[in-house]
């Protein structure tokens, strides 16, 4: 590009780029004066209650304990005041304590395996309970008083009883008799 291309793309350019600022400017004049305008208009508001009697010294005789009661505030109790309470199982509560006052925040259940043994009727299961039933093992996922392999949802078959075997001599240890 020559000095005389350049020249002419500058000229060519800079009615475009003066435009462009003049429009910035105006723009940003105009949210400016908006803004003067609002705080103008608060200052004006501002004063006024500073000249209404007894807002600032006390004029009307009011020392403010005579309002509403306000809302209830914060229970005081805070993170360095927690414990933690597991059931010595798959249930852990989390509490805040201060003193005597305790406060329960929640309870978390972790759906882990716990194996509960033969299946008996009347129980109850939780999530997470495997028990063996029929020569099988099956993982409770809901809780339930239902009998495994019945076709309910609420348990799934982990471990599928094999099959018996044939019937096998004895075996032979050497040196046994």
């Amino acid at each position: 590009m020559t000095a005389d291309d350049l020249a002419a793309l500058v000229k060519g350019i800079a009615p475009i780029l003066k435009a462009y600022v003049a429009q910035q400017i105006a723009a940003s004049a105009a949210e400016l004066g908006a803004r003067l305008s609002t705080c103008e208009a608060l200052g004006v508001r501002v004063a006024a209650l500073e000249a209404a009697p007894g807002v600032r010294d006390g004029r009307d005789g009011r020392d403010g304990t005579d309002g509403a009661p306000g809302p209830a505030g914060l229970d005081g109790l805070g993170f360095g005041d927690l414990e933690l309470v597991h059931d010595g199982e798959r249930r852990v509560t989390v509490r805040a304590v201060l003193g005597d006052r305790v406060k329960e925040l929640g309870t978390v259940a972790f759906p882990c395996h716990i194996y509960r043994g033969v299946w008996t009727a009347g129980k109850t299961y939780e999530r997470g309970d495997c028990v063996t039933w029929a020569g099988s093992e099956w993982h409770g996922n809901a809780t339930t008083t239902t009998k495994p392999g019945d076709g309910s949802p609420a348990w799934t078959l982990m471990v599928k009883r094999g099959r018996d075997g044939r019937d096998a001599p004895a075996p032979v240890l050497a040196g046994v008799r």
